[in-house]
């Protein structure tokens, strides 16, 4: 297990352009946060690849930026990959971040501040805590699984929601009243 600690503040800054993206493996191993941790790339397409049953558990914040490269987390290997978020979990800039295979469970605060965030053949499940679109659009492969908590803001949802939680859309575009 690698922890963050709640004052500490772990910036993984990409500054390479190799082809075909860079990449960051987590190996049978879980990255707990309870600090700022910060995804930062200057050119390509970046991967997070969680192999062998890893986790990441963000109690902290855990923030994308997609200012100047995609961000892609994939599941390498056989076993389950989980993306566990009871903090802060925020999306920014105008590049996708995408998760493949990793099953994404919320809890805490889902904020899409641009671009987009996607969720592919692994699932998104909300049992509490609030999916906020920001200025930004989230995609799934499978449906959204919103069991508890709010799904706020302005933006665009291209998936399937099973919602029994609270959906609270914000302002269309445009002058009002």
């Amino acid at each position: 297990t690698t922890t963050i600690a709640a004052e500490a503040t772990a910036d993984l800054i990409f500054n390479g352009n190799g082809a075909g993206g860079t990449y960051f493996w987590l190996d049978g191993r879980r990255l707990d946060n309870y600090g700022t941790t910060t995804l930062n790339a200057l050119a390509v397409g970046r991967v997070i690849a969680l192999a062998n049953g890893a986790a990441v558990n963000n109690y902290g914040t855990f923030e994308v930026d997609g200012s100047n490269a995609q961000w892609l987390f994939t599941r390498e290997g056989t076993l389950a990959t989980a993306f566990n978020n009871s903090g802060s979990f925020l999306k920014k800039g105008e590049r996708t971040t995408e998760f493949w295979g990793i099953t994404f469970d919320n809890n805490g605060i889902v904020d899409v501040q641009g671009g987009g965030l996607g969720f592919y053949y692994g699932g998104y499940t909300q049992t509490d805590g609030e999916t906020r679109l920001s200025g930004g659009n989230i995609a799934s492969g499978t449906p959204l699984d919103i069991r508890g908590g709010s799904v706020t803001g302005s933006g665009s949802i291209s998936a399937v929601v099973r919602n029994a939680g609270d959906v609270s859309p914000g302002m269309p575009p445009g002058p009002s009243g």
